[in-house]
């Protein structure tokens, strides 16, 4: 049986030893420099963050009075007839009407609270209409018309929904 032989450097005398140990140790003062940079990002990361947070908080106000406006232009485009003039709203409802839909708002809350009101407001209004006046996602429109529907307060006129007469 032939003999294994090692293949590769191996040390030579102490002077490749202590050659090593001086590479050691630059790697190890190379990794603390590494990790002390890493850690001054993460600082900046988090301060940056944090400022983004801060401006958003700021700004949202704005992004919700915007988001309102443009969600009265889509509705009065929505509701645009073919002379191309908006039909008039009737902003006072029968006192009674009113009294109904505000119990149901104060019963349901929430998302249903908000579709009740803003169909209240403007009468009929699609999905997109809705997301917008509500500021919803897509998936949350279909569940709050659903639920509305099946509580027998909503009707579908073709791809509009509107309150039910009560």
């Amino acid at each position: 049986m032939a003999q294994l032989q090692l293949e590769g450097e191996y040390l030579q005398d102490d002077g490749d030893l202590e050659e090593l140990k001086e590479k050691i140790s630059d790697l190890q003062d190379e990794l603390r420099r590494v990790r002390a940079e890493l850690q001054q990002e993460r600082l900046k990361s988090q301060s940056a963050l944090a400022a983004m947070a801060n401006l958003r908080s700021m700004l949202s106000p704005f992004h919700r009075l915007l988001r309102g406006v443009f969600g009265e232009i889509e509705v009065v485009l929505g509701e645009e007839t073919d002379a191309g003039q908006a039909p008039s709203r009737t902003n006072a409802a029968p006192s009674a009407k009113s009294e109904v839909w505000e119990s149901w708002i104060r019963k349901l809350g929430g998302k249903q609270a908000e579709f009740i009101r803003a169909l209240a407001e403007h009468g009929e209004m699609t999905a997109i209409q809705l997301k917008i006046a509500t500021h919803s996602g897509t998936s949350t429109v279909s569940d709050t018309c659903r639920k509305l529907l099946t509580l027998g307060l909503l009707q579908k006129n073709g791809a509009k929904y509107s309150l039910k007469d009560i």
